[in-house]
Parts: structure tokens; sequence; C-alpha cells
């Protein structure tokens, strides 16, 4: 779901936002994705992440954002 091609910010409430989207997000910080990728957003599935898939997954992600 997210790292579909021209995917934005959310538009709408069933709207998902691509990694880079959610990397390069004002605020967007490591904790910030890493705290995310432990809850259980109602929209996504639970996919039981262990804490180094959730720590390679943060990196991952903040990986592409804009120097």
């Amino acid at each position: 779901c997210h790292m579909n091609a021209g995917q934005g910010e959310k538009k709408g409430a069933d709207g998902v936002p691509g990694f880079h989207a959610v990397a390069n997000r004002t605020a967007q910080s490591m904790e910030g994705i890493v705290e995310w990728l432990k809850s259980k957003p109602p929209m996504m599935p639970n996919h039981r992440l262990t804490q180094d898939e959730i720590d390679v997954l943060s990196e991952f992600i903040m990986s592409l954002r804009k120097q």
C-alpha cells in the first residue's frame, strides 16, 4: 500500500500516504515512526512486527527523507 507510485499525502479517510510522504512530513522522526509501527492503527492489519523488523523498516522509511 505504501509503495505505490505517485502516492502523496492522504486524501480522505481511506487515503494511504506513500513511504516517501511519511518520511518527509515536517516533524517526522525515527522515534515517531517506531511508535507508529508499534501501534495498531484501525485502518491497518496487525503485522506483528518484531522490534528488529520495526527498527529496520523505520530506518528504511527515514532513508527516503529528502536532505
